[in-house]
């Protein structure tokens, strides 16, 4: 569990992934991971076997004074529109949605749908990670 240098068992496949958005970049998964939790006071466990390394995130429990962290479409509501809001809603049930299915659900054209998309990357609520077909859609804490 330190630095090392990632074996790719079948770099068509590693590569395959990468072009689709899936990894950012090869070898850093366990690394972001640990930092992530560290940054959110969760704490790992490995358990490393001979062909796999299994990790348990061990979560703080909250008292019944402690808040639990708000959702981020209740933080950024104030900032958008209904729709954008719905947009939002919408991206974090399913991030593979499409501009088209999300016209559907908001009943506005598809253009006022990818105008609504645009202002929201621009604000920097949501950002989409990989390409047109396939990637997906991220929504940031901004």
């Amino acid at each position: 569990m330190q630095r090392h240098r990632s074996e790719q068992y079948n770099p068509k496949i590693a590569n395959a992934f990468f072009r689709a958005g899936y990894v950012e970049a090869w070898g850093r998964g366990i690394e972001n991971m640990c930092k992530l939790c560290a940054d959110y006071g969760v704490k790992t466990e490995y358990t490393v076997h001979p062909c796999d390394v299994m990790l348990e995130f061990k979560i703080p429990q909250l008292d019944a004074s402690d808040k639990r962290p708000e959702k981020v479409t209740e933080r950024v509501t104030e900032k958008v529109t209904e729709n954008q809001a719905i947009i939002i809603r919408e991206m974090e049930k399913d991030s593979f949605i499409t501009a088209v299915s999300l016209a559907k659900i908001l009943g506005i054209s598809l253009r006022k749908t990818k105008e609504n998309i645009k202002k929201l990357q621009q604000k920097g609520l949501i950002r989409r990670i990989g390409p047109d077909k396939g990637g997906y859609w991220q929504i940031t804490k901004n």
